[in-house]
């Protein structure tokens, strides 16, 4: 009590107050225990506190291996080398099977795997052709398929070139590919023969479209604009894709070029048999009713649908060997007869379109040697297929003429002078 009554004394008197209250501060801050009353929060010495939160490892990068289609090589072959079990392949398969079979895979056409170190094949990439591609991935324990449309860069340029002796000599002597070759004659096929019909002299310009995936080489994709003399004659043609459907070349009016049917379904073709109600059978040794014009040709010639429409028939019947019937309307079909072999994806009820490969050249049924028997019938009764070119394609509407115009004068402004185009 006597203490306490002694240091209330002390404290009453200002200057031991201070005093004391300095030596409190320097023992507290000798000892750490307290900040010392006056320092603010900046002041304040703050100890570095370790963290105890781990940093999240980034997942491995993806493995992805890439390559294209070898003779022989299967979707199952490939897959199982990158690791995804028999049951995986097979659940891949069915998820994309309304898309595309991945069990027909064609020789030469690209693919990419990507591959997980963790959790194995998260995503097969197939390209189905030069417009598509197939893209199954794994999500959860589940596979989804999508098809795409592959990514290209565009450029144009304008090519020119007299014949002296051929238009595929013309073309080929430049560096241009035989297949840029192959569609001039089919863009002008039904007015002008181009075995016959050439002569020194002729000339050509054409605008056409290069492309490139990102990364590649640019090659030939299609014509855009074409301009051919013969014979004194100037003939113009533009490609157009009307809105919503396939493209296909005009002429400036806006007629359509094609007719409902090619020529021949093969492109460079020789008659070896004509329609008949008469001809004598080389194997049966009497004479019957030959009902089509056989083409020479060797074993394994694209054969194309001459025309647009849906597969009814493919498959043995008969004599007629392995074939084809394409139904391209209620009144017309077309028979292919004789095929070594059907085009991938060729089966009843499949559209295909006009100049699409279908099958191959061969000599199945009662035939001599490889060659191509072919059929065309109107209301089920059979025709000379030489009438196919008089059957006109439908125009374009009316509606669509003035767009239709204004998109071939700027096409036809760059085939007349090449410095403007880009």
């Amino acid at each position: 009590m006597q203490a306490s009554k002694l240091w209330r004394a002390v404290c009453r008197e200002p200057g031991i107050r201070l005093v004391v209250w300095w030596v409190l501060a320097l023992v507290a801050l000798r000892s750490n225990v307290v900040a010392p009353v006056w320092a603010t929060p900046s002041q304040t010495p703050v100890a570095p506190q370790a963290s105890t939160a781990l940093a999240t490892p980034s997942p491995p990068p993806l493995q992805v291996h890439t390559g294209e289609v070898a003779p022989g090589e299967t979707a199952y072959a490939l897959l199982r080398q990158a690791g995804l079990s028999p049951a995986d392949v097979l659940a891949l398969r069915q998820a994309a099977r309304s898309l595309y079979d991945v069990q027909h895979l064609r020789v030469g056409q690209r693919y990419r795997i990507e591959v997980s170190p963790e959790n194995g094949v998260q995503r097969f990439v197939y390209e189905i052709d030069t417009e598509r591609q197939l893209e199954v991935e794994r999500q959860g324990e589940d596979w989804v398929a999508h098809l795409r449309p592959l990514v290209y860069q565009t450029r144009q340029r304008v090519v020119t070139g007299t014949i002296s002796e051929s238009l595929y000599t013309a073309l080929t002597a430049q560096g241009e590919t035989p297949g840029l070759v192959a569609d001039l004659a089919d863009i002008f096929a039904w007015d002008v023969d181009f075995h016959r019909d050439l002569r020194p002299g002729d000339a050509f310009r054409l605008l056409v479209e290069e492309r490139a995936r990102p990364g590649g080489d640019y090659r030939y994709h299609r014509i855009l604009a074409a301009e051919l003399v013969n014979g004194g004659r100037v003939l113009q043609a533009v490609y157009y894709p009307p809105e919503g459907k396939e493209g296909a070349y005009y002429w400036p009016d806006g007629r359509p070029m094609r007719r409902m049917f090619l020529r021949s379904p093969l492109r460079y073709t020789r008659i070896t048999s004509r329609f008949s109600y008469r001809r004598f059978h080389p194997i049966l040794k009497r004479y019957r009713p030959h009902l089509g014009i056989d083409y020479a040709a060797p074993v394994g010639t694209p054969v194309r649908s001459v025309g647009d429409g849906v597969v009814v028939w493919a498959g043995r019947k008969g004599g007629n060997g392995k074939m084809v019937q394409v139904r391209h309307n209620q009144v017309y079909s077309t028979y292919y007869l004789h095929l070594s072999r059907f085009a991938p994806g060729i089966r009843p009820g499949v559209r295909v379109h006009q100049g699409q490969v279908i099958g191959y050249v061969g000599a199945t049924g009662l035939a001599t040697g490889p060659h191509l028997c072919f059929r065309l019938t109107k209301n089920g009764k059979y025709l000379n297929p030489v009438r196919l070119t008089n059957i006109q394609a439908p125009p374009l509407p009316e509606a669509e003429l003035p767009a239709f115009r204004a998109y071939a004068a700027q096409l036809l402004a760059k085939l007349a002078a090449p410095d403007t185009v880009p």
